[in-house]
């Protein structure tokens, strides 16, 4: 197969900074002439804050990484999340025009060996009280419209229809969320539920990385069947 890093004149091409890069190809890089010192220097930074062995153990074993369990699940996905670090400090102008500390200084893709157990857990936790909501939703909509509930309740007060709707409704909500909470404190035991705990990722941690778009107690990723094909840290 063709080489598919062409161009022989940029100053990365065949260094250590292209394969962290790791794009599809020269036509798709993102650097441009005069950019090659800047972009060299935010790889040193970044790469100065990588764990020991890199992060490819993350995504390149045929076992689920997510499994809390000495039994790891085969790998069946890609758990995807963005993880970001304070360093090297970076500044931005606020619309005061007023210079501010950036709270990311780097950014990279983490993806992640995932089994379907854990997958389905994740999903479950995001997905299931939303379901509830609306599934709670549609009942109230049909018991008002198929009973005289709503007539004899504005007989009483005009307002008591909508009252009792709405506070049915956060009653399922509270429900919910304690369904939700039950279900973390099982499902913890099985899945790193906050993927920065697991291996490799829990050492990221304590050197200041941290999840980006995340939850209180669990963390948010995007699943996927394939690997990355381009994007920082994304290659072997």
């Amino acid at each position: 197969m063709a080489n598919k890093f062409t161009n022989t004149q940029c100053p990365l091409y065949d260094t250590e900074y292209c394969a962290r890069l790791n794009m599809l190809s020269c036509g798709h890089c993102t650097v441009r002439n005069g950019e090659s010192d800047a972009i060299k220097a935010d790889l040193d930074a970044v790469a100065e804050l990588m764990p020991e062995g890199g992060i490819a153990p993350l995504f390149s074993g045929d076992t689920c990484v997510l499994c809390r369990d000495e039994h790891k699940n085969p790998r069946a996905c890609y758990a995807m999340i963005d993880v970001g670090h304070a360093s090297p400090a970076r500044t931005k102008y606020n619309f005061l025009g007023i210079k501010t500390k950036m709270q990311v200084g780097s950014l990279i893709p983490v993806q992640i060996s995932c089994c379907k157990a854990c997958r389905r857990r994740f999903n479950t936790l995001v997905y299931a009280p939303l379901c509830i909501m609306l599934a709670a939703l549609l009942l109230l909509l049909v018991w008002y419209g198929v009973t005289n509930v709503q007539e004899d309740l504005g007989a009483i007060h005009e307002l008591l229809p909508l009252g009792v709707f709405v506070g049915a409704l956060g009653i399922v909500w509270v429900a919910a969320r304690l369904v939700q909470r039950a279900w973390v404190s099982a499902y913890e035991k099985r899945t790193y539920l906050d993927v920065m705990e697991a291996p490799v990722l829990s050492d990221m941690r304590r050197t200041g990385w941290f999840e980006l778009n995340r939850a209180k107690r669990i963390s948010h990723p995007i699943f996927a069947k394939e690997r990355l094909k381009q994007g920082l840290y994304t290659g072997l």
